[in-house]
């Protein structure tokens, strides 16, 4: 019974229900010609609606599929997924499958009716659970790994490349079981030269010459005589892993006879390329390049050429031959387990429904192809040129004789230290209060309050044992530690109610999160994962590991420890290095400081203190006379850059500057 005066709703059960289906399947010969449904052939997908509509008694129509990959025609899956959508109830399926809701009985029956269609060698169902209606098959990956294997015959062996059939052919062996499964090359072939060209690869690159886009490349086209470089953003790639190594024999397990024979014959190679994601026939692309390079085709500064000269048409120039889709095996996808349960972001597919719709926050569009999280398109949006976020280091400035005087308070970066915010990127902006009144101006009171970070700070927060060592509960140490810096900034930095609507302390924020990052990678998977401290030692309840992270349901405060973004970024090392002299610090914004062990720090700006600093050229724009960086007159272009946000407050303007 409700109580009285209550009425209770009761909420609908899901009409639907989302699976992710794991699966191995055969490119080449077995007729597929590709893994996403395209119209009037056959595709991996095509043939599992089939099987799925036959097998569970559901509408054609109904089966939904999202493949996690695409796969060009030929190239083969050692283990993929793809996600399916399907109705809640299955009331009536097919004989074999007694318990609708045991998916391995799905599992084992859909593979029979795979074999009974013809297609038993060519696709298999490795497993089926359910998943959150927030996971994306695609875009909640964490990372992929290809293989591509080549098959290189060996110096004294016998081949020959018949005219009439277009493929390689050994008389040794007749019937040769590599010829849909491997890249079938001759000798010469140089294994350290292959090694050596798989290294270029690796870390960040654009990889523009090995994006197969006919349209751009056509549109681009003109734009190439007057510049190599293809402005957009959409083909950086962060390269995890390309190497190099000995393979097996396709048939290795199966046929030891004939095994035997191919090693005497031949050499395996494997090349392993891992990325969170890939441009059009990226890798096969690649490996052109790889195996031209390792047989004397090209050289190691045409490869080097092409990655510092990103532009499909630059491809075209060289004219190489496609490596062979036979030849390239999507060896897994990986994704953190807790996006199967707890997807962040939220990602909202096309055949959501009122229903299944969540209110999460953080919500994508997993129909959106577009590769770039959210928040990076719109910052490259404004800036196409930026490819990450800065960081505030403020280390370079605590060693200075009066950090305050550091050159990021000159109009170039944070803008003015005192007062209100008159020069500068952020000059006039506005604060709101917390009590939503009139906003007031920006303001700062820099030095008066507090401390910033200092080298010390930073070797004590790379020393604590694990996590819980670095909680406010336990030891609140690198909470006060970063809540000095607001009160070292002043103004609207102190009031911890609005002081984000200083920009500073996000690049306060982000320099924390580049020392949480380090200190990460210095920790075992068990510390790093799950060194989360016990409820009895939180402060209340809502610090414990499994209370909801507020304000980003459906995270949980241990969340926190996750490894599923890690893959997404790299940061920077800080240019606060051990310096020799002034050009060892990279910047013109900086000097080597020997007064502090001969560490780089920030330049002191004009007016500054440079106490004991004269003889190591400390100032920005000036010099040191009598322990002040001086100047006879300020620079034009500060000035100007100063006053052009208000060229009626000269005033406020020559006050800052001085």
């Amino acid at each position: 019974m409700a109580a009285e005066g209550v009425t209770t709703v009761a909420r609908p059960k899901p009409s639907t229900r989302r699976y992710l289906v794991w699966l191995s399947y055969v490119g080449g010969r077995s007729g597929f010609h590709a893994l996403a449904k395209q119209p009037k052939v056959l595709t991996v997908v095509t043939l599992l609606e089939r099987v799925i509509s036959e097998t569970l008694r559901v509408p054609y129509k109904q089966v939904r599929l999202a493949p996690s990959s695409r796969t060009d025609q030929g190239v083969h899956a050692l283990r993929t997924s793809i996600l399916t959508d399907l109705p809640a109830e299955i009331s009536s399926p097919i004989s074999s499958i007694r318990d609708p809701t045991d998916l391995m009985q799905w599992k084992k029956c859909w593979n029979e009716t795979l074999e009974d269609y013809g297609f038993a060698d060519a696709v298999k169902i490795l497993d089926i659970h359910p998943v959150s209606p927030g996971f994306c098959a695609q875009r909640s990956i964490a990372y992929r790994k290809y293989v591509y294997r080549l098959c290189v015959a060996k110096p004294d062996t016998e081949w020959h490349w018949p005219p009439e059939s277009g493929l390689l052919y050994w008389p040794q062996l007749g019937g040769f079981s590599e010829m849909h499964h491997s890249w079938l090359l001759g000798q010469p072939f140089d294994v350290r030269k292959a090694e050596e060209a798989c290294s270029l690869f690796e870390g960040e690159r654009n990889v523009a010459c090995f994006y197969a886009n006919r349209e751009l490349a056509r549109r681009e086209l003109k734009h190439l005589e007057k510049t190599n470089m293809l402005s957009s953003s959409d083909t950086m790639r962060y390269m995890l892993h390309v190497k190099f190594s000995a393979g097996r024999p396709y048939h290795e397990s199966r046929n030891p006879e004939l095994n035997a024979r191919m090693s005497d014959l031949f050499d395996f190679y494997n090349v392993s390329v891992v990325a969170r994601s890939f441009v059009q026939r990226q890798i096969r692309r690649m490996m052109s390049m790889i195996v031209s390079v390792a047989r004397g085709k090209r050289t190691m500064e045409d490869l080097k050429w092409l990655l510092d000269n990103p532009h499909p048409v630059n491809w075209v120039r060289f004219n190489e031959v496609l490596a062979p889709g036979h030849g390239l095996y999507l060896a897994d996808v990986v994704y953190d387990p807790r996006m199967f349960t707890q997807p962040l972001p939220y990602w909202e597919h096309g055949w959501d429904t009122a229903e299944n719709q969540s209110s999460a926050l953080v919500k994508e569009d997993c129909d959106d192809e577009s590769g770039e999280d959210v928040f990076e398109a719109a910052l490259r949006h404004e800036h196409p040129d930026v490819l990450g976020l800065p960081y505030w280091d403020s280390t370079l400035d605590s060693l200075l004789p009066s950090p305050g005087d550091s050159v990021v308070w000159h109009p170039l970066f944070f803008g003015n230290d005192k007062g209100e915010v008159v020069t500068g990127p952020f000059a006039y902006t506005k604060s709101i209060p917390p009590n939503h009144t009139e906003p007031n101006p920006l303001t700062r009171n820099v030095g008066v309050a507090g401390a910033l970070l200092t080298p010390d700070d930073v070797a004590k927060f790379r020393e604590a044992p694990t996590f819980r060592h670095l909680t406010a509960c336990l030891d609140p140490w690198l909470e006060q530690t970063s809540r000095r810096v607001h009160q070292w900034v002043g103004g609207a930095m102190a009031d911890i109610y609005y002081s984000a609507q200083d920009f500073v302390y996000f690049l306060h924020y982000a320099f924390i999160d580049k020392l949480w990052e380090d200190y990460r990678q210095t920790q075992t998977d068990t510390d790093r994962l799950y060194s989360y401290p016990a409820n009895y030692e939180a402060c209340t309840k809502f610090h414990y590991g499994h209370q909801s992270m507020r304000p980003f349901d459906p995270l949980r405060n241990i969340d926190g420890l996750s490894d599923a973004y890690s893959l997404y970024y790299r940061y920077v090392d800080s240019p606060a290095v051990t310096c020799g002299t002034n050009e060892d610090c990279t910047t013109g914004f900086m000097f080597c400081n020997h007064l502090n062990g001969s560490m780089c720090a920030s330049s002191v700006r004009l007016g500054g203190n440079c106490t004991g600093l004269t003889e190591y050229h400390a100032c920005y724009e000036g010099r040191c006379d009598n322990d002040r960086c001086t100047q006879p007159a300020v620079s034009p272009t500060a000035r100007l850059n100063a006053a052009s946000h208000n060229p009626d407050d000269e005033q406020k303007v020559d006050a800052a500057i001085h």
